[in-house]
């Protein structure tokens, strides 16, 4: 993947890297589908977050987010997309549940005028094909760099 770059304004929840899959495809985030392992964060990764703003500190939560889709058989509930068949399961349907699981890799963190944040492999290792990365800043005029390397 080498070297992605992102200009973060404003306090809109921003995903940076999608999920892992090759029917994931959007120009407003890192691309991750070429990372080769299931695992993001491998020896020479890392994340700078530099303060761009002229006179104010940021504060910012960086996190993983995932969705789980259920399906249900006579009223029970169950998890993931099994491999069941209607007719096995004639009264199986499926529906998107509303279960959304969120990770805080950094939570509320601030990073004063003109600072940069790094961030390590050991910060950033997590599985991108269950996991999107987000990051969302604090205030609307809120201005922040985003560098991930991947080499």
């Amino acid at each position: 993947m080498g070297y992605a770059y992102k200009n973060i304004i404003g306090d809109t929840a921003t995903t940076l890297l999608l999920l892992n899959h090759s029917d994931h495809a959007n120009t407003n985030t890192f691309e991750s589908r070429s990372l080769s392992s299931e695992k993001f964060g491998d020896t020479n990764t890392y994340m700078s977050l530099a303060n761009v703003h002229d006179t104010d500190s940021v504060d910012l939560d960086l996190y993983l987010t995932a969705s789980d889709k259920g399906f249900f058989i006579d009223s029970q509930q169950g998890r993931g997309s099994e491999n069941l068949s209607l007719e096995e399961y004639p009264n199986m349907h499926e529906e998107v549940v509303s279960t959304n699981y969120t990770y805080y890799i950094l939570k509320n963190v601030t990073i004063p005028i003109k600072t940069t944040l790094i961030l390590n492999k050991e910060d950033l290792l997590f599985d991108n094909t269950v996991y999107q990365l987000k990051i969302q800043l604090s205030a609307a005029d809120s201005a922040v760099d985003v560098v991930i390397n991947t080499n």
